[in-house]
Order: C-alpha cells, then structure tokens, then sequence
C-alpha cells in the first residue's frame, strides 16, 4: 500500500511537471480504466493469465494473499495518481510557479515546490482514499479470494447472526478510521505549520 501511494504521488507529480500530452492521456485513461474495472475481475483474471506469454515474459502463478495485494495497491495507485495529478496542475498556474520558471528552475525543483504546495490537500484525499479503499476492497478480495480476514470474518458473522462479533468487526473499521483521521491532523500541522496554530 505505501508503495503503491508514494508511485502513484511521484507518477502523478512527473505528469504534471513534464507536461507530455502522450503520457498525461495514457496515465489518465490507464488510471479510469483501473478505477472503472471491479477489482473483483483482476481477481479473477489474474489467475488465469498465470503461466501465459505476455511480449516474452512468463507470468507467474501468484498465491491469493499476494493477488489481494496487487489488487489493493493497483486501486491505490490509480486514485493516487489521479489526486496528484489534478492538484499540482491546479497549483502550476499560481504566480510562485511562473517566478520559478523565469528563475529558470529544473524539473526536479519545480515537482519539489509543487509537492510542497499540494502536501495538506494530497495527505487529507489519499487518506480518506485509503480507508475506502482497504474497507470496500478487504471484502471483496476476502469473498473472491481464499483469504480469511477481517472481511471473511464479519460476513460470516453476519451470515450466522452473531452481533456481538459484528459490533467488534465494525468497531475496528471505525477505530482504524479514527485513527488515520488523526494522522492526517497531525501530518497536515507537520506540513503545513499555519495549521498547527
């Protein structure tokens, strides 16, 4: 998962920057297909493309926990890529950006200072994306994959009626989203110190 983030941050950053119109569209209609598609068939796909010839490359037999990782991290990815890349194009028409090209500034300094300005609002959106992620894609990866979890364990104890596992499921969900929900407040106060005040 944070492989999957910081890709899709440092992705989405080089997009912007470099303003290539071919790797702008393949990245944008590449990340609304990962979006578009349920994860489910990835799922279900991926072990079927497993021992088959891709531009001379075997692909691999995965085992189910490895192919519930890949599937989280592509949908991470995607939302990830999208976020940074809409918001350090937001931030490239502001006046600093111009100063900073008249300076004559490379391509890493320009990514850093548009990094730097996109931090709070990229750190507030991949959280909360985050979250939606791993709750909506734990179960389905759990109900698709033999894989029991968090997610096996809650639909089981909702099948079998068993409320007071359900209670605990569900109290995990929202201690973890709690949690990141402070993470975030103290991340934005680190990053931006005019919050911390």
């Amino acid at each position: 998962m944070v492989l999957a983030v910081v890709l899709g941050v440092v992705l989405g950053t080089a997009i912007a920057v470099t303003r290539s119109r071919l790797l702008d569209w393949s990245a944008r209609l590449t990340a609304y297909a990962v979006l578009g598609v349920p994860v489910f068939m990835l799922l279900v796909y991926l072990p079927l493309a497993a021992g088959q010839t891709v531009f001379g490359v075997t692909l691999p037999t995965l085992r189910p926990k490895t192919q519930g990782a890949l599937a989280v991290a592509v949908s991470l990815l995607a939302g990830q890529l999208r976020f940074t890349r809409a918001a350090a194009l937001e931030q490239r028409s502001r006046a600093f950006v111009k100063t900073l090209r008249a300076k004559g500034i490379g391509t890493a300094g320009m990514a850093r200072h548009l990094l730097r300005n996109v931090a709070v609002p990229l750190v507030s959106l991949s959280i909360a994306e985050l979250l939606g992620t791993l709750v909506l894609v734990i179960y389905v990866v759990e109900t698709v994959l033999p894989v029991r979890g968090l997610g096996a364990v809650t639909l089981t104890a909702v099948k079998q009626a068993d409320l007071p596992l359900v209670l605990g499921a569900t109290l995990v969900v929202v201690v973890l989203g709690v949690s990141l929900s402070l993470l975030q407040d103290v991340l934005a106060g680190y990053l931006d110190p005019r919050i911390g005040t």
